[in-house]
């Protein structure tokens, strides 16, 4: 079993983020001040603080021992991270460290690694997909933009995105090399948003799920088990109901804002509705009064 799958969520992170950074031709290190670095808050990764807190440590004794990749500045007037929020984190949390070894890299070079990557399958779909969230992010581009750069189709790209937002205990299984691919990760994205408990259970049972089996599970929950339970909606309120001997019916209800009044008469024949359009008349004219009051 490969690192990759033997590695759980946290530790594969962490083994990612320290991975060996390759310098392209022309490329130079930048010692920059930490401050003038930052991490994009819309890419979600989970680190382990006493890892973190080693890690500073072994930097501050050994030095930094691989510069992180950060695109140029932007417009706030900072480099935003594309690769080794682990170091910028272990870095930030000493008060002896104030710079940080960087490696600026623009867009087009990152997507000529990514593409490079992708092709040769050095990156799983966890990789991947946090690498297009973060560009997407960070060069305000659309689905397509990314495509068309990378050479593979939009939807490859929905793909690789969407699995970012999967549950932890999918990418946990993912990571352990039961879920096989990115659409089988998809696939159970979406059954745990119609029932995250019964996902979760299918996961933690089987040793094996492709996308076939992540498919077929979905397609099998009840569309009643929606874990989002719509709210019900508000009904009118019966005030009073009557009905006379002969048959003849008379109901009145409020709106559910109890600011309109619904009459409703059957039967009653045209003296019975001519005493009732009387009544209603003058009682009109007493609200009218009382208004304004």
């Amino acid at each position: 079993m490969s690192l990759r799958n033997r590695a759980g969520s946290d530790g594969f992170d962490n083994f990612l983020d320290e991975s060996d950074v390759q310098i392209l031709n022309g490329e130079k290190i930048l010692r920059i001040p930490k401050d003038l670095v930052y991490a994009d808050s819309q890419v979600r990764t989970n680190f382990n603080e006493e890892s973190i807190k080693e890690l500073s440590n072994n930097i501050e004794e050994n030095g930094q021992i691989q510069p992180i990749v950060v695109f140029s500045v932007d417009t706030t007037g900072k480099h935003k991270i594309h690769q080794g929020e682990r170091r910028w984190r272990a870095v930030m949390l000493s008060s002896r460290l104030t710079h940080i070894d960087c490696i600026v890299r623009n867009s087009g070079s990152i997507f000529q690694q990514l593409s490079e990557n992708i092709q040769r399958e050095n990156l799983n779909a966890v990789e991947i997909g946090k690498a297009i969230r973060n560009i997407k992010n960070s060069e305000k581009l659309t689905g397509k933009d990314i495509a068309d750069k990378l050479a593979i189709s939009e939807q490859m790209v929905s793909m690789f995105n969407g699995v970012v937002d999967a549950d932890d205990f999918i990418l946990d299984a993912y990571h352990a090399g039961v879920v096989r691919d990115a659409h089988a990760i998809n696939e159970l994205k979406r059954a745990s948003l119609i029932n995250r408990t019964a996902t979760k259970e299918y996961v933690g049972k089987n040793l094996e799920i492709t996308r076939k089996f992540a498919e077929a599970f979905k397609k099998s929950l009840s569309k009643s088990d929606v874990a989002t339970i719509k709210p019900e909606k508000s009904k009118s309120r019966s005030l009073a109901a009557f009905e006379l001997s002969k048959g003849q019916k008379a109901e009145m209800t409020l709106s559910p804002d109890e600011r309109n009044m619904t009459f409703k008469f059957n039967r009653l024949g045209k003296d019975a509705n001519e005493i009732l359009l009387k009544r209603i008349e003058q009682a009109m004219y007493d609200i009218e009064k009382m208004s304004k009051k």
